[in-house]
């Protein structure tokens, strides 16, 4: 399996919203170190991966939301490293703020490379305000979205849909379109909290009823849960490892060499799917051969590996969750 890109994440900013769909879980307390001490850190580790022969990509990103104080130092430390994070930002979870600040904060990430802009949407404002767990929210990102098109900046938004806010999805679509032609309709991922919307996916039936303005929007990356089964999944040959920085493994970590950290989070990807059944064998024992509703194929495999850990290797350290080291294969 090849190591094709290696990152280092700090949750160390809070994050304004409590949404259905937090990919990390947010509880409200922030997990990470300093921001300046993880930069240092990671301008080290880049460092040693620079001077390897056929070194895999190096990045490093903060979270959980860009409310970052040294927001222009950030982004400008990402271009010195030459992370892929240096050109674009989420929306998501930030301050509600007036305009002004909203223009302050814009010129913060022009000033600090960024051309793109991500916003989720997940429905009308009502429906957004709850699924986030903030009224206001909807008015705030979608002001924001507005600000950020006017000033020249690339939007790319998203819509995770589901059965709850199907009705909903052309409004939403025919509004950012306004600001943007990059729109994204997806089912959601199947990580942290989103594994809880798991049965509010949408079907092909549902798909199908969808206006052909939002359909042609819906990512081709879907099948239907009987489709994956029937046809197979791709095999994955290259990984992506996430070295996830906390308070109690910082100082371990700082003190480690930095192949011996590399090799730690090949191990633990290693030792994940050696202990994971095939997916035609995890297909056998959890999948529905009849099922409708739509998977990118990841998020299937994810949720039959949840299921396998917790009934067989509960000790596990999945390399699925986020909130921890983690990996992405492909």
């Amino acid at each position: 399996m090849e190591t094709a890109s290696v990152f280092v994440a700090n949750y160390c900013q809070r994050c304004g919203c409590r949404c259905r769909y937090c990919l990390l879980d947010w509880r409200g307390t922030c997990p990470g170190v300093p921001n300046h001490d993880a930069m240092d850190f990671s301008r080290r580790f880049a460092a040693w991966f620079a001077a390897q022969k056929h070194a895999p990509a190096f990045g490093y990103y903060a979270g959980y939301a860009m409310d970052l104080p040294e927001l222009r130092e950030y982004l400008r430390f990402l271009r010195e490293i030459r992370s892929p994070q240096a050109g674009f930002l989420q929306l998501n979870g930030m301050d509600l703020r007036t305009e002004e600040e909203m223009r302050a904060w814009l010129r913060a990430a022009r000033d600090g490379g960024v051309d793109t802009l991500c916003p989720t949407f997940y429905g009308t404002r009502d429906y957004h305000d709850a699924f986030c767990a903030r009224k206001g929210d909807f008015d705030n990102l979608m002001r924001l979205s507005e600000l950020a098109a006017a000033g020249g900046f690339h939007l790319s938004v998203t819509y995770p849909i589901l059965r709850s806010n199907l009705h909903m999805a052309a409004e939403v679509v025919a509004r950012c379109e306004e600001l943007t032609d990059e729109i994204h309709v997806l089912s959601p991922h199947a990580k942290g909290r989103g594994r809880l919307l798991n049965g509010e996916r949408i079907t092909l039936a549902d798909l199908e009823q969808l206006p052909e303005t939002v359909r042609r929007r819906y990512s081709r990356q879907a099948k239907a849960e009987r489709d994956w089964i029937r046809e197979g999944f791709p095999t994955p040959a290259r990984r992506s490892l996430t070295l996830v920085l906390t308070r109690e493994n910082f100082p371990a970590l700082q003190a480690k060499p930095f192949e011996e950290t590399l090799a730690m989070l090949e191990e633990l990807d290693d030792a994940y799917y050696a202990a994971m059944p095939s997916a035609e064998e995890l297909a056998a024992e959890y999948g529905d051969p009849d099922g409708t509703k739509l998977y990118r194929g990841r998020d299937l495999l994810l949720e039959w590996q949840q299921r396998y850990r917790e009934a067989h290797a509960p000790d596990l350290h999945d390399m699925q969750d986020e909130r921890h080291h983690f990996s992405v294969r492909y």
